[in-house]
């Protein structure tokens, strides 16, 4: 697999950001929510980075589940849409497993099956995050950019895995009525951005597990241990596919109660403007 040297990649990311995105432009018409100056700078910069804009992206690739010592690997495919839907279907020795998140309603639904087949809507507070476009950032960009449903955030300059970042927050209006009765910790995302590059390097967030076995049941604390838990997502191997930059390794770990959960993911085929459709049925 051919990796793009970074400097040429922020060169050829720079020459096409001149196209903002056809989702700014979509866009203009709506007022976004609450963002400083500074916010609305480096959003716009992160996502002309990022390249052309795309109404969907599906991406398949390998993945390697780990918990404990036990190691379950197989294949996966994630869909997303800029209209805030997004699927992750995985199959490995345990079977096929189903998530469909979706936030284009503005009120958030969760659908989860298992190997079994059978969906199950979630309506506990796990249906709350992560954002249905977690593994491709540039949706929740375009969505802390435009959206006036959320408010956006600078929080400043940090050093992260030994590496400059710029760290931008992204949360719900509490006006948005869909949210107000939630903790604010469960929809908050925090995006950190190469403060070279500018390209998404992390997102880290409050999840909140669910029981496959019984989606619908409500965790409660163990011994003292909350059950939400930060998860975090972090992106590599960022390569210029159709005028898009795309992290082409993905790595996520939440620590859980019983141990760190961790998942990575390979790409290895990427396809945009498909007009995918995600349901269901």
């Amino acid at each position: 697999m051919r990796t793009t040297p970074p400097v040429l990649l922020l060169l050829v990311c720079l020459l096409v950001s001149s196209a903002l995105s056809a989702q700014e432009s979509a866009s203009s018409a709506t007022t976004p929510g609450p963002q400083t100056p500074a916010t609305t700078t480096f959003l716009q910069q992160a996502l002309a980075a990022m390249g052309q804009s795309t109404t969907d992206v599906t991406l398949t690739g390998t993945v390697i589940v780990s918990f404990h010592s036990v190691t379950n690997s197989g294949t996966i495919e994630l869909i997303a849409t800029s209209s805030g839907q997004g699927e992750v279907a995985s199959t490995t020795s345990t079977g096929t497993r189903t998530e469909i998140r979706d936030i284009s309603t503005g009120s958030p639904t969760f659908l989860v099956s298992g190997p079994d087949g059978v969906m199950h809507q979630v309506t506990t507070q796990s249906a709350l995050s992560p954002n249905p476009s977690w593994f491709f950032p540039a949706f929740i960009l375009s969505e802390a950019l435009w959206s006036p449903l959320y408010a956006s955030s600078y929080v400043g300059q940090e050093v992260r895995n030994g590496a400059s970042v710029q760290h931008l927050s992204l949360a719900p209006l509490s006006t948005n009525s869909s949210f107000s009765n939630v903790a604010t910790n469960l929809t908050r995302h925090d995006i950190y951005l190469d403060s070279s590059s500018l390209l998404p390097v992390a997102i880290t967030f409050n999840a909140h597990p669910y029981d496959a076995a019984n989606p619908d049941a409500v965790l409660t604390p163990y011994r003292g241990n909350p059950v939400d838990q930060l998860e975090e997502v972090d992106f590599s191997d960022c390569q210029l596919i159709q005028g898009h930059a795309l992290a082409f390794h993905i790595h996520t770990v939440i620590n859980l109660v019983a141990g760190p959960l961790a998942t990575d993911i390979q790409i290895e085929s990427v396809a945009f403007n498909t007009g995918a459709l995600i349901s269901a049925n």
